[in-house]
């Protein structure tokens, strides 16, 4: 099935993994098909988009996920798994927790992962910007550069813009309160650790620490390879900018890498 007009009965979980751009029209396509218990699960890059689904779609239960892990998506209804590393988590959002995890520890073991149901004070939140973490450093450089994490953060331009993008996306994260959580597959609580040493220093164990990374390429690489009209630039590095602005957090390198990627889109 490769359109909603397929779906015949509700589905118990729908998984959205539309860029944040698109949410709105997904939910529009989806909602017919949709019932009361239908659990919506966003795996989407990004902070805002539960709060787009939770308007949408007020009264359905929701997750908030992130899949940490390279993924390729060949054709239609046919998704890649690059690596062994890494995996899916999750939070409950809205509606019954007791409805949501039931779905998730029922359905997403499937897919093989290795999938962490977060629980406690803003477990959400806590998730989603942790896997904002995840991308503020790389998801656009790779998509600019075509280069693997490691040869980024050897990269003598490259390497410290980067570690100081992503240093930058951590005080904001502070300054608005949100603990850092591991994710499968990424010590986030451990990354926050480094960034508090001297750059230079924190670029050399990011260095050592993904050695073995598969080189595959990020979303944005993906958008720019299909020469996608926008990307998820403002979702990640942009959140970071505005975020910033509100919290008094200074954020140049996050603002550069949006200028970057605006300039490469209009190319």
């Amino acid at each position: 099935m490769t359109s909603p007009e397929d779906v015949l009965t509700a589905p118990d979980l729908v998984i959205l993994a539309v860029k944040g751009f698109d949410t709105a029209t997904a939910l529009l396509e989806l909602s017919p098909v949709l019932s009361d218990k239908s659990v919506i699960l966003s795996l989407q890059n990004g902070v805002e988009n539960e709060a787009r689904i939770a308007e949408a779609l007020p009264h359905h239960p929701i997750l908030a996920g992130a899949i940490c892990a390279y993924t390729e998506f060949p054709a239609p209804g046919e998704v890649l798994w690059r690596d062994d590393r890494g995996g899916l988590a999750g939070a409950h959002v809205a509606g019954s927790e007791e409805h949501t995890r039931e779905v998730w520890e029922r359905i997403l073991p499937a897919t093989g992962m290795h999938c962490l149901f977060v629980e406690g004070p803003l477990a959400a939140t806590r998730v989603k910007w942790c896997k904002l973490m995840l991308n503020v450093a790389f998801n656009a450089l790779n998509a600019l550069t075509g280069l693997p994490t490691p040869e980024l953060l050897a990269h003598k331009e490259h390497g410290p813009l980067a570690v100081a993008a992503l240093r930058e996306a951590f005080e904001v994260m502070a300054a608005k309160e949100i603990l850092p959580v591991d994710l499968p597959g990424y010590e986030v609580t451990r990354m926050a650790k480094v960034l508090k040493l001297p750059l230079w220093l924190a670029r050399r164990i990011f260095v050592w620490k993904t050695a073995r990374d598969t080189g595959g390429a990020s979303s944005m690489r993906q958008d720019i390879q299909k020469k996608r009209a926008s990307t998820e630039i403002d979702e990640i590095n942009g959140a970071i900018v505005r975020y910033g602005e509100t919290c008094g957090v200074s954020t140049p390198a996050n603002a550069q890498l949006v200028q970057m990627m605006a300039r490469r889109v209009q190319e």
